[in-house]
C-alpha cells in the first residue's frame, strides 16, 4: 500500500473513531448510543423536535432512559404523555431498542445551546449516564465542525499530491 493511502486511510480512521457517538457502559451492562452531536429545535414556543437513543442490552432486563427536566422543554415519552422517562423490556441479549422521546419548547428560546442530562438504568440500577445537547437557532461552528472541516481538507491534500 502507498504511504499517501496509508495516510488517508488514518486520518480517515480518526474521523470515523472521532463521530462514532457509541459510548461503552461503565460496568459491560449495555451500551448506550446518545444524540452525540445533539439535536435542534426551533426557536418559538411549542417548537417540536425528537431525542432518540438505543441501547444494544448484554443481558434481558427492563432498560431505562431519564432526561433531566428544564425549565425549557416539555419531554414527551409516549404518545402525547408527558413524561422524562420511558422503559423498555429487552428480551434477548445483543438485541437493541431505540428510545424516542419528542420535546417541546415550553417558551421562547434564546440563540444557543441547551445542555440536557441523561441516565440509564438496567432493573432500577444505573449504569450510565451523559449529556446531549439542545440547539435553538443560530449556532456557531463548534469543534466538531472545525475537525471536519481540518480532517477533509487533510484528507483531500494528501489524496492530490504526487
Amino acid at each position: 500500500m502507498k504511504s499517501k493511502s496509508l495516510i488517508v486511510l488514518l486520518v480517515s480512521a480518526l474521523f470515523a473513531l472521532q463521530f462514532a457517538g457509541v459510548s461503552s457502559a461503565q460496568n459491560d451492562t449495555a451500551a448506550v448510543i446518545s444524540p452525540w452531536f445533539g439535536v435542534e429545535t426551533p426557536l418559538y414556543k411549542g417548537g417540536e423536535f425528537e431525542v432518540k437513543f438505543s441501547i444494544v442490552a448484554n443481558e434481558t432486563g427492563n432498560y431505562t432512559i431519564e432526561l433531566d427536566v428544564r425549565d425549557e422543554f416539555l419531554w414527551i415519552s409516549n404518545e402525547n404523555y408527558p413524561g422524562s422517562e420511558k422503559t423498555i423490556t429487552i428480551n434477548t441479549a445483543g438485541d437493541s431498542r431505540t428510545f424516542i422521546f419528542k420535546g417541546e419548547n415550553t417558551v421562547k428560546l434564546e440563540n444557543g445551546t441547551y445542555s440536557v442530562g441523561w441516565t440509564a438504568y438496567l432493573n432500577g440500577t444505573e449504569f450510565e449516564a451523559g449529556l446531549f445537547d439542545v440547539r435553538a437557532g443560530e449556532q456557531v461552528p463548534g469543534f466538531g465542525m472545525l475537525s471536519v472541516v481540518v480532517l477533509a481538507t487533510v484528507a483531500i491534500g494528501l489524496s492530490r499530491r504526487q
